[in-house]
């Protein structure tokens, strides 16, 4: 939004050494993957700096298979939206991430990072994920990275995205699940919500939103929307109370995009437009049933709404890429935390609690 500034393959070469003839076999699967791997962190590393257009062409002059763009890419995505969460949350001393291209030369089964939280304690992190409800590791690559950490004396955490939610696993707890995390069945026993401080938010039903939009252009607007225009007014309802009624120009503008997952999951459970006098649209959202968020998905859905000025959609890495270059990171932990109290002072029933406590 506008709005928001501020296989297996061989490849045999022929060496002649004197009247002798060596053949090497030099590439594995293992290597090729890699090579795919390294494609993927270079086309990631300078997606920021190109329009759609020729992101579009150095994905066909990288080779990048169907595989690299879903699995493997998205693989890279998903270690990135951990460590901007991680940073976001302002949890971490140090967040040293390895390059695990270096690590295949002495064949180390080292990790993807060393955290080090703001308490001091110190931690190697492997960060997997997955889409669906169960992860594996096989007992002999997990029984190898916990050898490895314990040879630098640190603890090996696993980072696993299950099925779209984040979770953390001391290695011995997947020892003693023979290497198995099962969403359901495991959710309890993550470490995700206590170490990295975040936490699960139950919202109520009764949010009742409504935007007004100018489909003519206006020097001031909260945010643009490619079909219906300008928002010029946002007003946020809970049992027909006014919660928030925002301008451009208000104080509190910058709640909206703070609101945007209950916006978000209004859109999906309940929306009307109506055409209004003087090119205007008139759109009522509204939440018919509970949801559950989090503090580290609340601090993640107002990048989805951003426009880049190369004309596409933000994600987790374009937005990370722009933090290593210096720009500001526009949301923490605390204004998540003074928007919900907000609303409990104005009586919506909202419960904070982590997954200890369900």
């Amino acid at each position: 939004m506008d709005g928001f500034r501020g296989r297996k393959f061989s490849r045999h070469t022929q060496h002649t050494l004197g009247v002798n003839t060596v053949t090497l076999c030099e590439t594995t699967e293992k290597d090729v993957l890699m090579t795919n791997i390294e494609k993927i962190k270079a086309f990631l590393s300078i997606k920021n700096f190109l329009s759609l257009k020729d992101q579009e062409y150095l994905i066909e002059k990288l080779e990048l298979s169907e595989i690299d763009l879903t699995k493997r890419l998205r693989g890279k995505e998903n270690e990135i939206e951990l460590y901007l969460i991680l940073h976001m949350l302002g949890i971490c001393n140090h967040i040293l991430a390895f390059d695990e291209g270096t690590s295949v030369l002495t064949k180390s089964y080292s990790s993807d990072a060393i955290i080090e939280l703001k308490n001091g304690y110190r931690f190697f992190m492997e960060i997997k994920s997955t889409d669906e409800r169960m992860f594996k590791n096989s007992m002999g690559n997990l029984e190898k990275r916990i050898s490895f950490a314990k040879s630098f004396g640190l603890p090996l955490f696993f980072a696993i995205k299950l099925n779209g939610y984040w979770t953390l696993y001391n290695a011995e707890y997947l020892v003693s699940r023979n290497g198995r995390i099962d969403l359901v069945d495991d959710f309890k026993a993550s470490e995700f919500y206590t170490m990295f401080e975040s936490h699960m938010i139950t919202v109520p039903k009764g949010f009742k939103a409504i935007r007004r939009y100018n489909q003519t252009e206006v020097n001031d607007y909260i945010s643009k929307h490619d079909d219906y225009g300008f928002m010029v007014n946002y007003e946020l309802y809970f049992n027909e109370k006014l919660i928030f009624s925002f301008d451009s120009k208000s104080e509190k503008v910058f709640y909206y995009f703070v609101l945007e997952s209950l916006n978000d999951a209004m859109l999906m459970q309940s929306k009307k437009t109506s055409d209004l006098e003087n090119e205007k649209i008139l759109e009522i959202l509204e939440l018919e049933s509970d949801i559950h968020l989090s503090t580290h998905g609340m601090l993640l859905s107002p990048i989805f709404h951003l426009k880049h000025h190369y004309d596409f959609m933000y994600d987790t890495s374009t937005y990370f890429q722009d933090i290593l270059n210096n720009a500001p990171t526009h949301l923490t932990k605390e204004i998540i935390f003074a928007l919900l109290f907000e609303l409990i002072q104005n009586d919506v029933p909202i419960k904070i609690f982590t997954n200890k406590e369900v």
